[in-house]
């Protein structure tokens, strides 16, 4: 799938990390759920969907001694963004100005690999959290797991770990993705929806309308009944793997050149909005428009399911 700059609203920092993305070539990232630590939250599990909730308050951002500024631009924005979305930006740190008392008193977000940030391996010797090493989750690849903080239990941790420098940044970029379409969706006003349905390609189409940031040709999710919607909003969503499911323990994702839901069963939960776009009346470069309306879902939520019968 085409993709298009997406951090206007942010600056020129997330132009410079998408200009990046390009040249990375084949990209992934693991998002897993947590194991507590502890056990007796074990009922109260954390799960990505959910995110930013635990991360609203007392919430600190922790960079890599060696972070290139393309990352720690992207920190900031990741800041800004959540900021934007809980009223409470993040305190952001180097790792080596964390305390004793900022790991017990913040819900931490850690970035890096395990050779350049110590503070992973820390929660790598006190959690069950998934270890990531140069083979795992591979070349260019990165983790993302949330669970609860091994040094405050009423506390949460968000880890995106990579193999690599690479690796961290596509992380990064996820969950700028996960957290910008937080703001987007809240921003909605449409009408909450539950629907089934299946993911069509709309590449291919003599037309299509521009309705997402991070996609030229939206999909569009056809019912049973045959009504038809653009979905919108799905930044997060557009390269899970077939199978994956976003609110579950795991899901890997990879930067694909067409849409990776298309032909997939899935549920959504959104907003459905009317939205007016300019419409060409003739396939020729500058040929005269027509407002037209059109059915859009923002998407809040989205899994894919195992079957259509789920």
């Amino acid at each position: 799938m085409a993709k298009t700059p997406i951090f206007t609203a942010i600056g020129g920092v997330f132009i410079v990390l998408m200009a990046l993305l390009v040249f990375m070539g084949q990209r992934g990232c693991a998002l897993a759920s947590p194991v507590d630590s502890s056990g007796e939250n074990e009922s109260k599990e954390l799960r990505l969907i959910d995110y930013p909730k635990s991360f609203g308050k007392d919430a600190m951002m922790v960079v890599r001694a060696n972070a290139t500024d393309i990352e720690r631009a992207s920190i900031e924005a990741i800041a800004k963004t959540l900021g934007e979305l809980t009223e409470n930006e993040p305190v952001i740190k180097k790792a080596a100005e964390v305390s004793e008392k900022d790991k017990a008193n913040h819900s931490l977000i850690l970035a890096g690999t395990p050779g350049s940030l110590a503070l992973l391996q820390e929660v790598y010797d006190m959690t069950k959290a998934m270890k990531v090493t140069e083979e795992y989750p591979g070349e260019n690849k990165g983790l993302l797991e949330i669970l609860r903080s091994p040094w405050n239990n009423d506390r949460s941790l968000l880890l995106v770990a990579g193999s690599d420098d690479q690796g961290v940044m596509i992380g990064l970029l996820e969950l700028y993705y996960l957290t910008l379409s937080k703001v987007e969706f809240n921003k909605s006003g449409g009408g909450e929806v539950t629907i089934k349905g299946v993911v069509k390609s709309s590449i291919g189409h003599s037309w299509n309308p521009q309705f997402d940031q991070c996609t030229t040709a939206p999909p569009i999710l056809e019912t049973e009944l045959g009504d038809s919607y653009y979905l919108a909003n799905i930044c997060p969503y557009v390269s899970l793997l077939p199978g994956e499911k976003l609110i579950n323990s795991k899901v890997i994702v990879e930067e694909r050149g067409t849409p990776a839901l298309a032909g997939e069963q899935v549920e959504v939960k959104g907003k459905i909005e009317k939205r007016e776009v300019s419409v060409p009346l003739e396939k020729e470069p500058n040929s005269p428009t027509k407002m037209e309306s059109f059915d859009v879902i923002v998407v809040g939520e989205l899994r894919i399911l195992a079957d259509s019968n789920q």
